[in-house]
């Protein structure tokens, strides 16, 4: 009976110091898991000012954790000041401000974990002239880094693209994929005006 009470007891001491030593792991785990996730958060939440204040000279934005007890993973709040607003939550927004809110926040978090290529489809439906013409020079910009498919109807937007594709149907119902390099067009055109320039 002594022997087997001496091999319950020395059970329970090992089962005690694994407990011991999980808990300690969690704990380091959880430690690493949140210090990894700040160090992303800030990132991102860097990269998402600087892109909405590009694409709303004057405006800023921050992304910050949401109040709750379970401290980051309660949620995250998105607050922007357009140009000549108020600091508020991105749901009260227009349309168009949101949409540019949320293009800000989509390249913020490619920049952190870049994407072999972004698609994006009609982001630029909801904005007027200048705010279409800010988006086209960002991407451009960014195009001499990575790749954009933008799917969109607006023709300012077209502008910027290097190359353009299009869908048409024929009369009999086929349809037909068309391509069009803008940049090789570009180019005589540039080497004409400078050259009517240098004459």
């Amino acid at each position: 009976m002594e022997e087997r009470y001496q091999t319950l007891a020395e059970q329970l001491e090992d089962i005690s110091a694994a407990r011991t030593d999980l808990e300690e792991l969690i704990a380091k785990l959880r430690q690493e898991e949140e210090s990894r996730y700040e160090a992303v958060f800030g990132a991102v939440a860097a990269n998402f000012h600087e892109y909405f204040a590009e694409l709303n000279p004057g405006g800023r934005a921050t992304l910050r954790h949401a109040d709750g007890d379970d401290g980051p993973r309660s949620g995250v709040e998105i607050l922007v000041q357009p140009p000549r607003k108020r600091l508020q939550n991105v749901t009260l927004l227009s349309s168009g401000e949101r949409s540019l809110a949320a293009l800000a926040l989509v390249l913020a978090l490619d920049e952190v974990n870049p994407s072999p290529f972004t698609i994006l489809d009609e982001v630029d439906a909801a904005l007027d002239d200048a705010n279409v013409d800010r988006f086209g020079q960002m991407v451009a910009r960014l195009g001499a880094q990575r790749q954009f498919l933008v799917i969109t109807h607006n023709h300012v937007t077209m502008s910027y693209a290097s190359t353009l594709y299009g869908i048409h149907l024929d009369e009999s119902g086929s349809s037909h994929l068309v391509s069009v390099r803008l940049d090789d067009i570009r180019k005589p055109a540039t080497r004409a005006a400078t050259t009517a320039q240098a004459g």
